[in-house]
């Protein structure tokens, strides 16, 4: 399969309404165990504390860090998206953006988070180097960026992520080295995705200015799946938290 035959409207569809602007506001575990303490880190008010909510779909995230204090202005690139989250919650700010070209001033930020895996769906790799550099532009000095990626390293808890690592493999096979592979949407759409491991991760911060601090894996379960090797092995999705750095 080509990669230029990909459906590229797949965030602008009902699938994606549904999936992204009917879900209730929350934070994940993991999102709250990597942006509370790193608002502390910042040592002055929530409401002092700018954060960039990229990628916010339907307001999931943005909600909840707008109800917890911090100034926070949330983007997305899908406009029924915006137009969703504008509706349900209008004290919340929201625009149409692209990730890759943001209408914002330089150093204008403490924290930028892209969540949910977001950043892999940028194609091609050209887009996502592009886009980090971007948040690294608007970051304030020693500014934050927490996001969430697709790990290659996982073992399938149920045949549907079966069905993945074996597209995945055979996707290597006649075209290695991409990192990008094609995912098939419940609503039949393909959409090009991006699958990497925390060195690689690593060493394509470094690239774009960051430091990684820390990585760690997504909770299958969060209530009752608290074995760490467990977790390392099932979770499809590791958390990184990455801090601009000037001398890079």
């Amino acid at each position: 399969m080509k990669i230029s035959n990909i459906e590229s409207k797949f965030w602008e569809r009902d699938e994606s309404i549904t999936r992204y602007a009917k879900v209730a506001p929350q934070l994940f575990s993991s999102e709250m165990n990597l942006i509370i303490p790193t608002a502390l880190k910042l040592n002055k008010p929530f409401n002092k504390i700018k954060i960039l909510d990229l990628g916010c779909g339907g307001g999931r995230t943005t909600k909840v860090l707008y109800d917890l204090g911090f100034d926070v202005l949330g983007i997305d690139i899908a406009q029924n998206l915006i137009k969703e989250l504008n509706k349900n919650y209008p004290e919340v700010s929201a625009n149409v953006g692209d990730a890759s070209n943001l209408d914002l001033k330089d150093k204008s930020y403490d924290i930028v988070l892209f969540s949910h895996n977001s950043l892999d769906y940028l194609y091609p790799q050209t887009q996502r180097t592009k886009t980090l550099k971007e948040i690294n532009r608007v970051l304030k000095d020693d500014g934050y960026f927490i996001y969430s990626s697709h790990t290659i390293n996982f073992l399938p808890y149920n045949f549907t992520l079966l069905k993945t690592i074996i597209n995945n493999f055979f996707q290597f096979l006649t075209n290695p080295g991409k990192g990008y592979y094609i995912e098939k949407m419940q609503d039949g759409s393909n959409v090009i995705t991006h699958y990497s491991n925390t060195k690689a991760i690593k060493e394509e911060l470094k690239k774009a200015g960051f430091l990684l601090v820390r990585s760690s894996k997504q909770l299958i379960d969060e209530q009752s799946l608290t074995k760490t090797f467990l977790k390392n092995l099932l979770s499809w999705e590791t958390y990184y938290l990455a801090q601009k750095h000037k001398n890079l």
